[in-house]
Order: C-alpha cells, then sequence, then structure tokens
C-alpha cells in the first residue's frame, strides 16, 4: 500500500516558535505573480491609468488657466478636488471589475490546487498550524489587489496636491483626507470580500473551472441580481438587500467621495447617493 492510499496524519507533536504564515504566502503569491494572466491584466490595468493620469493632469491644468481668466471669484482647491473625485471614482469602478477578474483567476486554486494535488496534507504533516496555512493563503489575493486598487488612488491623490498652488498643497492634503481614506476603504472591502468568496469555493469545490464558474455567479451575476432587485423594490428591504453584492459593498466605500464632490450622483427614492458606482 502506497503513502498516498494510506494518507497522512496532522502533525501532533510540538510546534515551535516559527511562524509559516510567511512561507505559505511567499510560495502562493510568487506562484501568482509569476501566471501571464496576472500580468497581462496588470500591463492592462497600468495602461489605462496612465491614460487616465494624463487626461487627469491635463483636466488639472485646464481647470488652472480657467481661474486665470476668471472674472469671478473662483475657487480652485474645490474646483480641483471635484476633478479629482470624477476622475478617481470613474477609474476605481473600472478597476474593482479588473479586481474580480484577478480573483476569479488567481483564487481559483488557492487551496483547491493543494487539495487536489495533496499539498495540503503535506503542509500539515509539519511542525505548522493550520490557522498559518489559512492567514498565509489569505494574504495572496489581498497583495495582488495592491497596484491595481490601492495605488493608482493614493498617486493620483498626491498628484492632485501636487499641482495646488505654492503653499497649498499640504493643506489641500488635509482638507480632501476623504480621498485617501475611500480609496483604502475599498482596497480594505475589496479584499476582505473577494477573498473570502474565493477561499471558501477553493476549499469545497478542488477543480478551478467549478470555483471560477462559482465566483462569476457570486460575483457578477449574483450582483446584478442583487442590484435589480433593489431598483424593483426601492424600500427598506431592498435597501438591506442592495448590501448583499459583494462588488457593491467594496465600491460604497467610495460614497464619501459622491456625497461631498458629486451631490448630483444621487439616486431618485433613496436618502443617500448611489455608492454603487458603476453598477447603478
Amino acid at each position: 500500500m502506497t503513502i498516498y492510499a494510506r494518507g497522512y496524519r496532522p502533525y501532533a507533536g510540538e510546534f515551535n516558535h516559527t511562524n509559516f504564515t510567511w512561507t505559505v504566502f511567499r510560495d502562493g503569491f510568487g506562484t501568482a505573480i509569476r501566471s501571464r494572466g496576472y500580468r497581462i491584466l496588470l500591463i492592462f490595468v497600468l495602461l489605462i491609468y496612465a491614460i487616465v493620469l494624463a487626461m487627469f493632469y491635463f483636466a488639472l491644468n485646464i481647470t488652472e488657466m480657467a481661474r486665470g481668466t476668471s472674472t469671478q471669484e473662483f475657487d480652485f482647491a474645490r474646483k480641483s478636488a471635484e476633478v479629482a473625485a470624477q476622475t478617481m471614482t470613474g477609474f476605481l469602478g473600472f478597476a474593482n471589475m479588473f479586481a474580480i477578474i484577478v480573483a476569479l483567476l488567481n483564487g481559483a486554486g488557492l487551496i483547491a490546487d493543494d487539495i487536489r494535488t495533496r499539498g495540503l496534507a503535506l503542509f500539515l504533516v509539519r511542525p505548522i498550524r493550520p490557522i498559518e496555512y489559512a492567514l498565509g493563503k489569505a494574504m495572496i489575493l489581498p497583495a495582488l489587489f495592491v497596484p491595481i486598487l490601492l495605488l493608482p488612488g493614493l498617486l493620483m491623490y498626491l498628484t492632485a496636491g501636487g499641482l495646488q498652488p505654492d503653499g497649498t498643497a499640504t493643506q489641500w492634503l488635509a482638507d480632501n483626507w476623504k480621498f485617501p481614506a475611500s480609496v483604502i476603504g475599498l482596497y480594505v472591502a475589496g479584499s476582505a470580500g473577494y477573498t473570502g468568496v474565493m477561499l471558501a469555493l477553493s476549499s469545497f469545490v478542488h477543480r478551478r473551472g467549478w470555483v471560477r464558474i462559482g465566483g462569476v455567479a457570486i460575483l457578477f451575476v449574483g450582483g446584478m441580481i442583487v442590484t435589480g432587485l433593489w431598483f424593483v423594490m426601492r424600500d427598506s428591504a431592498g435597501a438591506a438587500i442592495r448590501y448583499l453584492a459583494i462588488s457593491g459593498n467594496a465600491e460604497a466605500s467610495l460614497t464619501p467621495l459622491v456625497q461631498e464632490y458629486m451631490p448630483g450622483q444621487g439616486v431618485p427614492g433613496f436618502e443617500l447617493p448611489d455608492p454603487w458606482i458603476g453598477l447603478a
């Protein structure tokens, strides 16, 4: 009888002080960033971001020119914040969709591959705690989302601050703290939601293809169904149902920007501006 037929016994000895979380994360993250799919998506997102940033810079310069030619009182700080909010929410709504695609491509095999190849058993016969394995796997997708959801928004915020008149950049950055707060909120909510879905599916379904089908059903199709139900119901029950859409919850982190700088984006029949930019 082979060792595969007998199976593996979990490690039952004493644990030392070594934490294997980083080891599990490093192995999975290294595999993900070497994948062709992730590299292609990342390059595409960064190219789009470069174009958006160039347009954003041009729009701020136009705003600066309008300030110089205006005969009326012109609040450049406010106008530049409005331009930044419109540009940032538009790009991050787009980037959020690509983050879901990254989750589907790179998250499908997080645990499923280890189960299918008996890698999970090989991990757990070592002096490694299950929580260390789980945390290492849970850190992979958030790390992959950093250049997609986190860094572009923060860089756009710093760019807008750097284009303020001399001596006012620091004050503008302090006054518009909702920009980094919203970006970080989107990153945290998206990372938590997408990682949770993919880890759960990958644990129960041991084939990448089926995990991805389940992920599409929950993150894309489920989100559209929930959004449709909310538009039809338009009551307190519908408002509660809308928060079942994971991608919508992530984009809801942009609500402070919408409320502060884009009041015209409100949805009739609801007391708050719509936080689901790009979904509604």
